[in-house]
């Protein structure tokens, strides 16, 4: 963890970072909640976004953080059936390019 951890609240997930940071506490315990089965894919997805974030935001080469993109979902598209398609991050062509949504007709 980046910051210094004081006596509180914390709606974190439990990590290794985490744990490292708590063992450096002196004179409080740390107490630790299950997260609730409804809440797991959030509280994950949230997490597994902040790292994909970091970790893009420290390459520097764009075709490398297409490929660590493109791999990931593919690992997860092989878990997912209904997962989309690998997006292609380059633009699209001029005449490939749809209309931006103007807002929903009345019918």
């Amino acid at each position: 963890m980046a910051h210094p951890l004081s006596e509180g609240v914390y709606e974190s997930l439990r990590t290794k970072g985490l744990d490292s940071a708590l063992d450096r506490l002196v004179g409080l315990t740390p107490r630790f909640a299950p997260v609730e089965d409804a809440d797991q894919p959030h509280v994950l997805a949230r997490h597994v976004a902040s790292a994909v974030e970091r970790v893009l935001a420290d390459e520097p080469d764009a075709d490398r953080r297409r490929a660590l993109v493109n791999d990931l979902l593919l690992r997860l598209a092989a878990e997912d059936a209904n997962s989309p398609p690998t997006p292609n991050t380059s633009s699209p062509s001029p005449a490939r390019r749809r209309p931006a949504c103007t807002g929903w007709s009345g019918r």
